[in-house]
């Protein structure tokens, strides 16, 4: 078996496993249907079931996913309740130029429009690279403003900072620092402190 199309199935009289159409040609009762192939289905599927895949995936097209509309709403203001995304993987954090690296990891997840990605990043060599702090290389560009990084760690660097974060401004998809000194009363941005032998690491969640 490899393709049912269940557009081409005609009415039949309703029975413990029969497939019944109604006059849309949507399934409306299907007792123990198993598809050892392919199923396509260009009407609906209506299932008081459960839906059980025992080897494979449940492949969704581009823009489509599972539509969550019968659950009740919040009492904000709903946006969307279609779950049409979930992505895992890695990126490279860098600095740019021709920086060498001792350590130099970046993994995320992506579900919906949010991303959780981390970092972990240690400089051999600064070189050419961003005397300005910035990070760059995360997998998705920020679709909102000055979404901040959090337990953000770092070691060696060229400014003895009290307090760091790192932001992600909108569109972009490179990280830049702020920070705080002792001898200082208000924040500063872009230090040079992405130095031979600094290390930093950290996350951030971000809508894009």
């Amino acid at each position: 078996m490899s393709t049912i199309n269940v557009t081409n199935l005609k009415h039949a009289s309703s029975g413990s496993n029969n497939i019944v159409l109604d006059s849309s040609n949507n399934v409306t009762t299907a007792n123990n249907l198993t598809a050892g192939g392919n199923f396509t289905s260009t009407g609906t599927i209506g299932c008081t079931g459960n839906l059980t895949v025992t080897n494979g995936n449940v492949v969704l097209s581009n823009g489509n996913g599972i539509d969550f509309s019968a659950t009740a709403n919040s009492s904000g203001t709903m946006t969307s309740e279609l779950f049409d995304d979930y992505e895992e993987g890695t990126w490279t954090p860098n600095i740019g130029g021709n920086a060498t690296y001792s350590n130099q990891v970046g993994r995320y997840i992506k579900i919906g429009n949010q991303v959780y990605a981390t970092f972990a990043l240690g400089i051999s060599t600064q070189g050419t690279g961003s005397t300005i702090s910035q990070i760059s290389g995360l997998p998705f560009a920020s679709g909102v403003a000055s979404q901040n990084c959090s337990n953000l760690t770092w070691s060696g660097f060229g400014v003895a900072m009290t307090y760091g974060v790192y932001y992600l401004g909108a569109g972009g998809t490179t990280l830049s620092l702020s920070y705080t000194t002792t001898a200082q009363t208000s924040t500063s941005n872009n230090p040079n402190s992405l130095v031979n032998g600094s290390q930093v690491q950290g996350s951030i969640v971000y809508t894009v």
